[in-house]
């Protein structure tokens, strides 16, 4: 281990100092004086000899001597030197501030042009470069500082304070986590396939979005597809009917042409003029326009019957679909607020835990005979401390948990008052369809179709123009009358068949949709089972890779701390999400670093110095300022140079 001592110390019109030598206890001086008298000078003559910096690592302050205005006084020199020994080796250092007063051409009177450093090693001038190798070479400024002030590791960035303590304890190999649980950690690993864990669980999270998204949407796309199936008709009937209708309609056309035949066949027969065809065709016109009118109005009403029943089923759907969202969710609450109860009563009884000692706790383990007074003193604080820290961090893990439950039941709590708006609003809608929901729309039969057309006065005008145009025109040569009622019968039929059969077309239309739409269900349901196994497989692994993190997180926190006797050090933080994010507090006790007292600060800053020494196998000496606030420094290897306040005029080494 290499030790770095001072020996001496000598300050020559530095920060006010006009000339002051101390020489140095191996182990511990003491140095007293009223505070602004020149204690923490000494610390900053110190840094400034070795690294050009006050003992606050600022390179620009002043280390001139001023006078009773505040103003510099000029022409003095300034120095600093010192005999350090380092492994029992002693060598001088010095450091000169010189100020430059130049004459120029014509002038008689010197001006000050800047200042300039000369740096002595054993007496031996030096360059900055080889100043700064000589000086590295014994200790390397930034393990200076982290060595010999207290004050200074915990003041650290955290990231720093991190990076120092990962070097010092060494990172945690994959090894020594997956030897927790070698099956499940084991199984982990072989799945990164060359991808950092933060990589591959960034991968399960943008897959289970992706998943869950999907297991969202299924259900209501089955819905979806279930509503638009149609169970009005009986297809096998229609199709049966389908059958007889196009035979009978192809029977009836043969009729139809065989009669035309006949009535064509001699065209000096056809004696029919063309106003009575014209006429003919105004009735059969209009006849056709009163029986789509009543068509359309029965499709007009069957088409608001359906779309209502369609609105009714559809909003019953989804009231179900809520209702089983709301008790799954409920069950979670209750858990959650269950689990909440048991970290309550944990809680309390953490707190109400008190350390008990009897007569075994002090008793030599070796020969059996009990410990005197002072190490049973020392035995007690040892176990206080121990109980206290092992109190606190239980406490401080059973917060965390219930700050993270806490947010839980929140969360379900508002899920649970969002599915009851909705379904305060589904509810209301379906009272109002159903109230809306008109009766049934029956077909008119073709008794009812005739009524309403006898009835018509176009209808009725036209007639009258076709029997009063055949009163006026008897015909000589009568028309075979019987053959032209045979063709207009048959026309009639066949133009009622066809149309039937074109109705019975579209109805069965619908069975091809209802095959398409059971089709896409079932590879709906076939996807939504996948969708839901390969989430809960996704899920299985991420609750690895939390295992895995913590493992991880108790073995790095284990390897750190194990360096210390007094300070422990949190390298995570748990968020209220459940993930874990980097951090590096110093407790003591589960009190962070800048809670404690000052005592208890500079005995926690010497424990973070020890262990930085032993890590490195270097010494240097530690400057504890404010030494007045701490009775008992704890134990350390490194020379102890203490600055305390005291009534003392002037300063006074001890």
């Amino acid at each position: 281990m290499k030790n770095v001592k001072l020996k001496k110390i000598r300050l020559l019109n530095f920060k006010g100092v006009r000339n002051l030598e101390i020489d140095f206890n191996d182990e511990i001086t003491s140095i007293y004086g009223k505070n602004a008298s020149g204690k923490t000078t000494i610390f900053d003559a110190f840094t400034w000899l070795l690294f050009g910096k006050n003992s606050d690592d600022k390179a620009k302050f002043n280390i001139k001597t001023l006078d009773a205005q505040g103003n510099v006084i000029e022409r003095l020199p300034h120095e600093v030197s010192a005999v350090l020994e380092v492994d029992g080796k002693e060598l001088q250092l010095c450091r000169r501030l010189k100020e430059k007063w130049t004459k120029k051409r014509g002038c008689t009177v010197e001006e000050f042009t800047g200042n300039e450093e000369e740096r002595l090693y054993n007496d031996v001038p030096m360059s900055v470069k080889e100043w700064q190798e000589k000086i590295n070479a014994i200790c390397s400024e930034d393990i200076f500082r982290m060595i010999t002030n207290p004050l200074y590791f915990p003041t650290m960035r955290w990231d720093k304070q991190r990076e120092a303590l990962i070097k010092m304890a060494g990172d945690v190999s994959v090894d020594e986590i997956v030897a927790h649980d070698p099956q499940t950690f084991g199984a982990l690993i072989d799945q990164l396939n060359g991808k950092t864990l933060e990589e591959y669980k960034r991968e399960i999270l943008a897959k289970k979005k992706r998943i869950k998204e999907e297991v969202d949407t299924i259900p209501s796309r089955i819905d979806e597809r279930r509503r638009d199936i149609v169970t009005t008709y009986d297809f096998a009937l229609l199709e049966a009917q389908l059958h007889y209708k196009e035979k009978k309609a192809e029977e009836i056309t043969e009729q139809l042409n065989d009669a035309r035949k006949l009535m064509f066949a001699d065209a000096d027969k056809d004696k029919v003029s063309e106003e009575r065809r014209r006429l003919k065709a105004d009735v059969d016109m209009r006849k056709m326009e009163i029986e789509k009118s009543v068509s359309e109005s029965y499709s007009a009403l069957m088409s608001r019957y359906i779309k209502t029943k369609t609105q009714i089923a559809e909003t019953e759907s989804k009231i179900q679909y809520l209702n089983m969202q709301n008790d799954i969710v409920g069950r979670q609450l209750v858990t959650a607020r269950a689990k909440r109860g048991e970290l309550l009563a944990k809680y309390k009884e953490l707190k109400s835990l008190t350390l008990e000692f009897n007569d075994t706790n002090f008793v030599c383990p070796t020969c059996g005979r009990p410990l005197e007074a002072d190490q049973i003193e020392q035995k007690q604080q040892e176990m206080i401390m121990n109980f206290n820290r092992n109190k606190a961090e239980q406490l401080e893990r059973n917060i965390e948990q219930g700050k993270a439950v806490k947010a839980e039941i929140e969360k379900y709590e508002q899920t649970l008052s969002d599915y009851a708006e909705q379904l305060d609003n589904l509810n209301a809608d379906l009272a109002k369809w159903k109230e809306d929901i008109p009766a049934e729309p029956q077909p008119l039969s073709r008794e009812e179709v005739t009524k309403i057309i006898i009835k018509d006065e176009r209808y009725l005008m036209y007639c009258k123009r076709l029997q009063d145009y055949d009163k006026a025109h008897t015909e000589s040569e009568s028309t075979d009358n019987g053959l032209q009622a045979k063709v207009d019968e048959l026309s009639r039929t066949h133009k009622e068949l066809m149309d039937k059969i074109s109705e019975i077309k579209t109805q069965l239309s619908i069975k091809d949709a209802n095959e398409s739409n059971e089709r896409r269900i079932k590879e709906l349901e076939t996807e939504l089972r996948n969708a839901s196994d390969e989430l809960t497989r996704l899920e299985g692994i991420e609750f690895t890779i939390k295992e895995f993190t913590e493992a991880r997180i108790n073995l790095i926190e284990e390897h750190i701390n194990s360096l210390f006797q007094l300070v422990r050090f949190k390298m995570f933080e748990t968020q209220i999400n459940g993930g874990e994010v980097e951090t590096c507090k110093a407790t003591v006790n589960g009190v962070p670093f800048e809670d404690l007292n000052s005592a208890m600060r500079i005995n926690a800053g010497l424990d973070i110095i020890n262990a930085i020494c032993k890590t490195l196998q270097t010494t240097a000496p530690i400057f504890c300022d404010n030494s007045e606030s701490v009775n008992q420094l704890i134990v350390t290897q490194s020379q102890i140079i203490r600055l305390v306040v005291s009534e003392d005029e002037t300063l006074r080494i001890a």
